[in-house]
C-alpha cells in the first residue's frame, strides 16, 4: 500500500509476523510497497513443517500507533511448481492439488514452500525423496502434484481432442430428449463445467440429441468416469457438475441459493440484496429486484464468491465484469444457466 499516511517515511511502515516464538519483520521499500515476495519469503522462513498455523500480524507506522489481528492458514509440504524452460509456475486446482501445462521437451522441477520439506523418488512417483523431483515432459503434458497424498503425476494431453461441449443426460431432462444441456471444455483442457438440476441417474454424451458414441459414465467408484460406464447420481437438487475427460473424473458442488448483490444502499456488496428462485419449469433462476441506475452488480451462488457471473446480460462468465442497467426500476430477474458461453440473463421492467 503505497503512502498510507501522507508525510510519513515509508522506511517507518513495517510489518512484524510472529509465529509461536518464530519472527519476521517486513519494512517497506523505497516506494512505499510492502511486496507480495517480500512477505512470501518471510512467512516462509516461520513455516518450517506442513500444518495448520496462526500468524500474528501487527502493522506498525512510527507516530501513527499500530494495528494487529490474527489470522489461521494452512502450509502445504508443497505448494509451488515451475517449468525450468519457460518460468511457468503452477496453479491451484482444488485444495491442496496443483498443476501446469507443459510443451513437448519443456524441462520441470517441483520445489517446496521451504528448505525443511522431503520429496520422493520420481520412478515412485511421490514426494518423500531429499531432492526435488525433476522432468523433461517427453509430449504435451499436464503435471499435476497432490500434497494431500504426497503424490505426483504426468497426464499424456498429446494427439488427445476435446470437444468443445459435451452434454448432459438424464431422469432429469428425459435422457436428453429432445436435447441434451452442455457442459463447456475450459481452456481447451479437457475440463468440464455445467449448471443443472439433477434428480437421480445421469449420463455425459458427445452429442446434444443423440446416443452416438462415445458416452462417458460411472467406472464403478465414486468419481470414476470411462466409455459406456453405469448411469452416475446424485440427489434431487440444483448443481455445478464437473467432468474431467482428460483424468476421467467427475464430480458436483452443489447450489443452494443464487442471489443479487452489489453496490447498492442496504448492504454495499457485502450481502445478497435479492435471493432468486429456481423454477424448474421455465429453467431459471427467478425473482424480483428493484435496481437503480447505473448501480453495479453481479450474480453469486452460495452466499459466496466462489461461484459468481458477471459480464454482459448475453454472456454471464465466471468473475466477469460488474453488471447494470440503463434505466431504474423494478424489474423480474430471470437467470439462465447452463455452461460458460451460454449463461445469460433477462431484466423484464414491472
Amino acid at each position: 500500500m503505497p503512502h498510507v499516511f501522507e508525510g510519513e517515511y515509508v522506511s517507518q511502515f513495517k510489518v512484524d509476523l510472529k509465529m509461536g516464538d518464530a519472527k519476521a519483520t517486513v519494512t517497506a521499500n523505497s516506494n512505499g510497497y510492502v511486496d507480495a515476495t517480500s512477505l512470501k519469503n518471510a512467512l516462509s522462513s516461520l513455516v518450517t513443517l506442513p500444518g495448520d498455523y496462526t500468524l500474528d500480524i501487527t502493522v506498525s507506522v512510527a507516530a501513527k500507533g499500530k494495528m494487529s489481528g490474527k489470522l489461521t492458514l494452512k502450509a502445504h509440504a508443497v505448494d509451488t511448481a515451475y517449468n525450468t524452460t519457460s518460468g511457468k509456475a503452477m496453479t491451484p486446482v482444488s485444495a491442496g492439488v496443483y498443476e501446469v501445462e507443459l510443451e513437448e521437451g519443456e524441462s520441470w522441477q517441483i520445489v517446496g514452500v521451504n528448505n525443511g520439506i522431503t520429496y520422493g523418488p520420481v520412478d515412485d512417483k511421490n514426494l518423500t525423496c531429499a531432492e526435488p523431483p525433476v522432468g523433461t515432459a517427453e509430449y504435451e503434458s499436464r503435471l499435476i502434484v497432490d500434497v494431500n497424498s504426497m503424490t505426483y503425476r504426468t497426464v499424456d494431453l498429446s494427439g488427445e481432442y476435446f470437444p468443445t461441449y459435451i452434454y448432459l443426460a438424464g431422469i432429469h431432462n428425459g435422457w436428453g430428449s429432445p436435447r441434451a444441456s452442455a457442459l463447456y471444455n475450459e481452456n481447451d483442457s479437457g475440463r468440464y463445467l455445467g449448471f443443472s438440476y439433477l434428480n437421480g441417474g445421469f449420463k455425459f454424451r458427445s452429442h446434444e440429441t443423440t446416443w452416438d458414441q462415445p458416452d462417458w459414465g460411472s467406472d464403478g467408484s465414486d468419481y470414476g468416469l470411462k466409455e459406456f460406464g453405469t448411469d452416475l447420481s446424485a440427489p434431487e437438487g440444483y448443481y455445478a457438475i464437473h467432468a474431467d475427460l482428460s483424468l476421467m473424473t467427475w464430480w458436483i458442488d452443489p447450489i443452494t441459493t443464487i442471489g443479487l448483490i452489489g453496490m447498492f444502499d442496504d448492504n454495499m456488496w457485502s450481502s445478497d440484496y435479492a435471493k432468486l428462485e429456481y423454477n424448474a419449469t421455465t429453467g431459471a433462476w427467478e425473482g424480483t429486484a428493484t435496481i437503480p441506475a447505473g448501480v453495479e452488480f453481479k450474480f453469486r451462488a452460495n452466499d459466496d464468491w466462489t461461484i459468481n457471473w458477471g459480464g454482459t446480460f448475453n454472456n454471464l462468465e465466471q468473475n466477469g465484469y460488474n453488471l447494470k442497467v440503463a434505466e431504474g426500476g423494478t424489474y423480474f430477474v430471470q437467470l439462465y444457466l447452463e455452461c460458460p458461453t451460454r449463461d445469460h440473463v433477462t431484466f423484464t421492467k414491472q
